[in-house]
C-alpha cells in the first residue's frame, strides 16, 4: 500500500511541479546594490542583474492542492474516518507546518514520509520545470561559480 502511495504521491508532485512552473513569471531586472560618487561628485549607480520568478495564483493553487493531497494521504494511510472538525484541525496544523518548518519536525506519526515525499518531490520537479522554462533561472542554480578555489593539502 505504501509503495502505491508513494507511486501516486510522485505523479501528483510532477503535475503539479509542472502546472506551478509553467504559470511562473521570470525575469531580470537590474536593481542598485551599491555607488560612489565620481571626482565631480556625481553618484554613480553599481547594478546587479537579479532573476526574479513571481508565481502568483497558480502557484498558490498548486500549494493549495499539495495540502488537499497531504489530508488524503493521511487519511488512507492512517484508515481514520472523514470529518469536517478533524480536516480543519489537520488543515491548520498543515498550514502552520509549512509556513514554519519547526513545526514539521514534531510530526513523528503514520504519515510524516508521505508528507516529506509530496514536500520534496512537488519543490523538487518544480524547480526542474522551472530551470527547463528559463534559462535566466538554469543560469542561477546550476551555473558554476567562476570564484577561484585553492588547492590547500
Amino acid at each position: 500500500m505504501s509503495l502505491f502511495i508513494l507511486i501516486l504521491i510522485i505523479i501528483f508532485s510532477l503535475i503539479i511541479g509542472f502546472y506551478q512552473a509553467k504559470f511562473t513569471l521570470v525575469r531580470i531586472v537590474n536593481a542598485t546594490q551599491l555607488y560612489y560618487r565620481d571626482n565631480d561628485g556625481t553618484e554613480q549607480k553599481i547594478y546587479t542583474h537579479r532573476t526574479m520568478a513571481k508565481g502568483g495564483l497558480h502557484y498558490l493553487i498548486g500549494w493549495c492542492l499539495i495540502l488537499i493531497v497531504q489530508l488524503s494521504v493521511g487519511y488512507l494511510l492512517t484508515n481514520e474516518a472523514f470529518s469536517i472538525d478533524h480536516s480543519f484541525k489537520e488543515l491548520y496544523a498543515e498550514v502552520l507546518r509549512d509556513l514554519m518548518s519547526a513545526f514539521r519536525f514534531s510530526d513523528v506519526g503514520n504519515t510524516s514520509w508521505s508528507v516529506w515525499a509530496l514536500t520534496g518531490f512537488s519543490s523538487l520537479f518544480y524547480t526542474y520545470f522551472l530551470i527547463k522554462k528559463s534559462p535566466a533561472i538554469k543560469e542561477k542554480l546550476i551555473s558554476k561559480d567562476d570564484a577561484d578555489f585553492i588547492d590547500e593539502k
